[in-house]
């Protein structure tokens, strides 16, 4: 696939929600507020965050490509970027890599701010509400993965009760957050914590479910790998979850954003071992591939239908992207049509990836390379960051 994230293998979790009732949120101080620093230069240089050609011509003959009018997100020496979340004033998150490092970053009319948080081997960013609260995670000098929160000029460090690792992907206007944890056992689990408490979610049959996306109905979308190790998005409601498979797709699909509207994006890997983004809107299936890009993955949806995400182009390099405000979800791309849109998918042309790892990085995100490393106690201090502009 030519993606940057790796993930390590997991053993077969039972399903069955259950409630975690402690939640361990460790508020912590920030060096400066989110807004821009009146002394920029000692905090960091200000850096545009858009490549040029902001808008890119149709290539002729492609059947799923269309006239997207979108920009490119690349991070200050960027060798990878990735586009998570988007708000409903256009603000985005993500992270990138510049070298060895993975940063996160916040994105608002051109211009990037950098969450640096002291002391961590790296920092990814993965959602934003409209209040302009921001999630993600990020990995301590003692190799722990945390997931935070950072509001108002606050950062807490969330942890999983008895999880190894725990990161945060996506939270809506009412602060409910979702995310995924490891347990002692190894086993990955999506979660949802509301009012200081632990919901996990597991996808039937799961060997590994993570929660990507959240709206402000409580309307939760992700993916989880079934006994088979494949691939399948799906929404949860009230603790109801309903599997989401594309049409004809012959093996992985993955759900990662949803918009109070209930649209949804997300991508699945296609029979040619390439990658297709679509919207599912009103029960219609709708292609998205950006012009010139070997690959589009949608990752987030604002309420006004833009879209966040990343693309990798035709040198194999990976951006970030945001696309305009469509007048019609159609003009987006093509309807996608074939058997098996919602629900259990078929068998014929089945292709199950050879292990859990090859699976779980076939579907996962983010220019950084996530999860898997914490392996120590979460019990360590917590961590001041400060917002390099």
């Amino acid at each position: 696939m030519g993606h940057h994230l790796r993930k390590p293998a997991q053993r077969s979790a039972a399903w069955g929600p259950c409630l975690l009732a402690v939640a361990s949120l460790c508020g912590c101080n920030l060096a400066g507020p989110l807004a821009p620093a009146s002394d920029n230069g000692s905090l960091g240089p200000l850096y545009s965050a858009v490549s040029s050609g902001d808008r890119l011509p149709v290539r002729p003959g492609g059947s799923f490509e269309s006239a997207i009018s979108f920009r490119s997100i690349d991070g200050p020496g960027a060798s990878a970027t990735s586009a998570t979340g988007i708000n409903l004033r256009g603000q985005v998150v993500g992270d990138f890599s510049a070298g060895a490092a993975g940063e996160a970053f916040h994105w608002t009319n051109g211009i990037a701010t950098t969450i640096v948080i002291p002391g961590a081997a790296l920092a990814y960013a993965r959602g934003i509400n409209d209040n302009g609260v921001i999630v993600g995670g990020f990995v301590d000098a003692q190799g722990a993965e945390h997931g935070f929160l950072l509001a108002q000029g606050a950062l807490q460090k969330i942890d999983a009760p008895g999880a190894v690792v725990t990161a945060a992907f996506g939270i809506n206007e009412q602060g409910a957050i979702v995310g995924n944890f490891i347990d002692a056992n190894g086993l990955r689990h999506g979660f949802l914590l509301q009012a200081g408490v632990f919901t996990t979610i597991d996808g039937p049959g799961s060997q590994w479910t993570q929660a990507f996306g959240i709206n402000a109905g409580g309307q939760i979308v992700g993916f989880y790998l079934d006994s088979d190790a494949r691939g399948h998005g799906y929404l949860w409601s009230e603790g109801t979850l309903t599997t989401i498979d594309a049409p004809g797709a012959p093996t992985n699909t993955a759900t990662y954003g949803i918009n109070s509207r209930g649209q949804i994006v997300g991508f699945y890997d296609n029979s040619d071992g390439g990658r297709q983004g679509f919207l599912l809107t009103q029960g219609t299936w709708i292609g998205i591939r950006l012009p010139r890009a070997t690959q589009t993955s949608p990752i987030g949806i604002n309420d006004a239908g833009q879209i966040a995400g990343e693309y990798l182009d035709t040198r194999g390099r990976l951006h970030g992207f945001l696309t305009g405000r469509p007048n019609r979800p159609w003009e987006l791309g093509p309807v996608v049509t074939g058997a098996g849109a919602q629900g259990a998918p078929s068998s014929s042309g089945r292709m199950v990836p050879r292990d859990l790892e090859t699976a779980a990085a076939s579907l996962g995100i983010g220019a950084v390379g996530g999860l898997g490393r914490g392996s120590k106690s979460l019990s360590g201090t917590g961590s001041a960051a400060v917002l390099v502009r």
